[in-house]
């Protein structure tokens, strides 16, 4: 079979589709995880949850701060609020409220000054007065000794669990050594199980065979010692999102120095259900565990064991605000047998995470839901059945595109590939909302519509047995390639039509004149080619002689020169871009400049294009990104005496910048002695100059070229300032040997000396044309460029009253500061210029 069919085969492609769609299912590529996981997300709004309240969350929420007082509360408040707790019979609490360190109240350390003092044996004091003295600070100490109330309402309290907290990352964030022998008792030993077969403690988890590790850490926080050996237990409170960050179930124990901790709504389980963390036990599948079993509970986990839940649903717990607990306002009747989560869900003061709902709760509310789904076993499981069942669903789903569609009419093979995906999302819909199985489904949906479709592109585009369907089809699609101006795609579509038909022929011939006006000359010979097979049509064997000779001479240029060629063999006007090329009308600073028309709104434009030939080829794409840039940058000002760019792309291998056409001339032939402008037209010209070179410092764009040559006197008398940021794009290229872009002459001191360039730089080019107006002379110049240079940088020009002894005072204070050597003497800003010029130009008038 030749390759280019067997590549374009529809048995090809569904094949590799099927391989490709396995291996990403099997690996968990992100694209498909995505897929999967927007699927979970709507089915478990629907899957039933408990709603028999054996939870209750009380929170520690905005309202119940605003009546209490600012966070972080005394702990003598949490310690009144499990002791009322307690009082109310609860199960089990899961204070989710992180106290790492003491309490060091400035109180306590007064108190236990005072008692140094009062243990003094010089203080003559009588006995019963000491012993008095003892007692009030030893109760006052102990009211004031918020630690002490709160260690005793966790060990009298009983079945009060306390959280921990887990980092991961880096393992320089913590030492590792430090690893309390009280921790040790609230963890488990790492499951024998998991490391038979020869498995490590750190190479568990295979993503081609569905194993996972769990989950290790690098560091953690714990409550500090006393009270940490006063709880019933430890447990962890980090949940751990998926790549969109969206917590879609919660990780029951987290590995850390070669131990498992359990998190806290585990524990809290665990101490509702009157078991101990030594009672789980687990079933494995080779060296990956599938489930935590405890007190008759069956907990489905991965190898990283983490519980999957039906959503984060609120519904699945009481809520009451902490307030309504210290108030006494919910007693014995409400939280009797139930089992409470005590924590934080106030915005701003506790770790929020992403629901599959989209919207965000916090860490405590997280904790109370997966507490409830593991008391009512509300919770989704992936049998080790599921993968088994995906593949093969994918593997029929591909089998059916290979051998079934191919093989019978495209419509009815469609229609049966439509029942299957609804039968096939219809199962994995019931069995998710009704038995709480897990079934990737999108997958095998996307194998399928991704492979009708591959097959559909196959018999359009591909099948040897065209109908006039597709050739009306072919035509359609040729045209609007045409229209959009990817002209060898639309010769692509036409060359699937029969040249027989005339109309084909005609759009062909269309065609060709449009690659001749894009100086596609070596294309248009291949099309006019492509009909005159056919026999004779129009003009065209005219067309491909001539174009044979043209086409021997570069496309977009003339010999040593970047000129557009402006000839064609037939009347159409050449092109770059949608801008018809009506003449050259000069050379500008970085190319040819043309005049054009624009088709569209019938508006003349000059066209200035990017010359290629003083760039290196290896720094091409370097020096277009830059045109780009800079143009870009410039077409976004937008004043009056500043020259209107409207459009910058590409044509082939020439880039070009149409602007707005100006009816004038640069000042460069009145810098000449006997054709010098009054002294006030001069004035009036520098103040237009400086306003435009303001308004573009205030935008962050620096000319870098100021000079006659870039500044335009309209026949209105209106002043235009041209090419900004074209300097910049010509000296940071890597030009040919000897060439000097730009000009010397106007540069400043610090632009020769190859440092980077602010709106000083323009003043300083602007003083030079100030001076050149003035006097009709550069005040430097030299034919050798080195030299040039260094007079710029050291050497002090002529001044003013030395040239011209008759000009005013004001205009050689104002070019003198203008061309200052060093950036320090010139103006702050250029808006000084204005100012400054617009003075000298009054003084000037009065006299």
């Amino acid at each position: 079979m030749h390759i280019k069919t067997l590549l374009t085969s529809s048995w090809f492609s569904c094949t590799f589709l099927t391989l490709l769609m396995i291996v990403g299912l099997t690996a968990e590529a992100p694209l498909l995880e995505r897929a999967e996981n927007s699927i979970y997300d709507r089915l478990a709004a629907f899957h039933k949850i408990d709603k028999s309240g054996q939870v209750v969350l009380v929170a520690i929420d905005q309202d119940s701060i605003g009546r209490l007082g600012s966070w972080p509360w005394p702990r003598s408040v949490i310690s009144e609020a499990i002791d009322r707790l307690v009082k109310t019979n609860v199960k089990a609490i899961g204070l989710d409220l992180h106290y790492p360190a003491r309490e060091t109240g400035e109180g306590i350390k007064e108190i236990a000054r005072l008692k140094e003092y009062l243990a003094d044996k010089k203080l003559d004091l009588p006995k019963n007065t000491r012993q008095e003295l003892s007692r009030s600070l030893a109760a006052a100490e102990n009211r004031l000794d918020n630690d002490s109330r709160l260690l005793n309402s966790v060990h009298k309290g009983g079945k009060i669990i306390l959280p921990l907290q887990f980092y991961f990352g880096s393992r320089e964030w913590v030492d590792d050594s430090t690893n309390p022998a009280w921790l040790k008792k609230h963890a488990i030993d790492y499951p024998k199980e998991t490391l038979s077969a020869g498995h490590s403690l750190f190479q568990l988890g295979n993503p081609f065979n569905g194993e996972k590790s769990p989950v290790q850490a690098t560091g953690f926080s714990a409550p500090f010692t006393d009270l940490a050996e006063s709880a019933a237990g430890l447990g962890h409170d980090n949940f751990i999102g998926d790549r969109d960050r969206t917590v879609r179930g919660a990780n029951l124990f987290i590995s850390w120095q070669e131990k498992l901790y359990p998190s806290m709504a585990l524990r809290l389980s665990l101490a509702a259900l009157d078991s101990r963390l030594q009672d789980i036990r687990g079933t494995y599948n080779k060296a990956s565990i599938n489930s935590l079993n405890f007190a008759d509970r069956i907990i489905p986990v991965n190898g990283e064991y983490r519980l999957l839940m039906a959503g984060n649903r609120p519904e699945s717990f009481v809520t009451f605000p902490f307030h309504a607990i210290q108030e006494g306002k919910i007693g014995r009747q409400e939280l009797a047998g139930k089992t409470v989560v005590l924590g934080l869900t106030a915005p701003g003061l506790t770790t929020f995470f992403k629901t599959t709902e989209g919207e965000e709760i916090s860490t405590a509310e997280l904790t109370a839901i997966t507490t409830a789904a593991i008391l009512a076993g509300n919770h989704i499981s992936r049998p080790g059945w599921t993968w088994s069942l995906e593949t093969g669903a994918l593997l029929y789903f591909g089998l059916f595109l290979i051998f079934i569609i191919p093989r019978v009419n495209l419509s009815l093979g469609t229609i049966i590939l439509i029942i299957f995906i609804i039968s096939w999302q219809a199962l994995a819909t019931l069995l998710f909302v009704s038995q709480g199985i897990w079934i990737k489904s999108a997958s095998p949906t996307i194998l399928a519509v991704i492979g009708l479709v591959l097959i559909i592109i196959n018999r359009k585009f591909f099948n040897p047995f065209r109908t006039a369907t597709d050739d009306e089809a072919n035509k359609v699609l040729g045209l609007s390639f045409q229209s959009q101006g990817l002209l060898d795609l639309a010769f692509e579509k036409f060359m699937k039509c029969p040249v027989s038909d005339p109309s084909v022929k005609d759009l062909l011939y269309n065609l060709g004149l449009d690659l001749e006006r894009k100086r596609m000359h070596n294309k248009a010979i291949a099309v006019y080619e492509h009909i005159y097979r056919c026999g004779p049509f129009k003009d065209i064997k005219e067309k491909i002689e001539r174009l044979k000779v043209t086409a021997k001479i570069p496309s977009f240029a003339k010999p040593n020169s970047t000129t557009l060629s402006m000839t064609t063999t037939s009347d159409a006007k050449p092109t770059l871009g949608r801008y018809e090329i009506l003449e050259e009308i000069g050379q500008g600073a970085i190319g040819t400049v043309y005049l054009g028309r624009d088709p569209k709104i019938n508006r003349a434009v000059a066209i200035k294009t990017l010359r290629y030939d003083q760039v290196d080829k290896a720094d091409l794409a370097e020096v277009k990104a830059r045109f780009f840039r800079e143009a870009e940058a410039a077409g976004k000002l937008n004043h009056p005496n500043i020259v209107t760019i409207y459009d910058i792309d590409e044509d082939h291998d020439m880039t070009y910048m149409a602007m707005e056409l100006l009816n004038g001339q640069d000042l460069s032939a009145h810098c000449k002695t006997g054709n010098l402008l009054p002294v006030p037209k001069v004035l009036e010209i520098i103040i237009k100059v400086a306003e435009a070179l303001e308004y573009a410092h205030k935008n962050h764009v620096v000319h870098r070229d100021v000079k006659p040559a870039n500044i335009i006197l309209l026949k209105d008398g209106h002043v235009k300032v041209a090419d900004f940021g074209i300097a910049r794009i010509l000296d940071s290229s890597k030009t040919q040997t000897g060439v000097i872009l730009g000009t010397p002459n106007y540069m400043s001191p610090e632009q020769v000396a190859g440092k980077k360039v602010d709106g000083s730089s323009d003043q300083f080019s602007l003083g030079v044309v100030l001076y050149e107006l003035l006097t009709g002379t550069k005040p430097f110049r030299n034919s050798n460029v080195a030299a040039l240079m260094h007079s710029i940088s050291t050497v002090s020009y002529t001044p003013l009253q030395e040239v011209d002894p008759g000009l005013p005072e004001c205009c050689i204070k104002l070019a003198t500061r203008l061309m200052s050597k060093a950036k320090s003497r010139r103006f702050e800003t250029i808006g000084e210029v204005v100012v400054e010029a617009r003075k000298c130009l009054r003084e000037f008038n009065k006299q």
